[in-house]
């Protein structure tokens, strides 16, 4: 369980090529592809990944000025669907949820 774990804590961006590769494998996917379809989704959540500490970095100052300046008493400060996909996708559900789905089309 502990292995499950550790796994599992390593986030989207390595856990979800792993899982694609192994999905493209089932479905007969050539390995090459399968292997250069992961890399990009794993490219991809790190990514997005850096863009979202990079907006969160410097929004943060923008909008305490911001706060400060004109009196407004902001408490959320919304980011989009990148976190609610990184959120999801990491949860540790996820890679059970994803064989599940696929069962249930199949």
């Amino acid at each position: 369980m502990s292995v499950l774990k550790s796994v599992i804590s390593l986030g989207a961006p390595v856990l979800m090529p792993i899982i694609f590769f192994v999905i493209g494998l089932l479905f007969r996917v050539k390995i090459g592809k399968a292997f250069e379809a992961a890399l990009l989704v794993g490219v991809g959540f790190t990514g997005l990944n850096m863009v979202i500490d990079l907006l969160l970095d410097n929004l943060g100052p923008a909008t305490s000025a911001m706060v400060k300046r004109f009196g407004v008493h902001l408490t959320v400060l919304d980011t989009g669907w990148a976190n609610a996909s990184q959120i999801g996708w990491s949860s540790a559900l996820m890679p059970l949820a994803v064989f599940v789905f696929l069962l249930l089309n199949i």
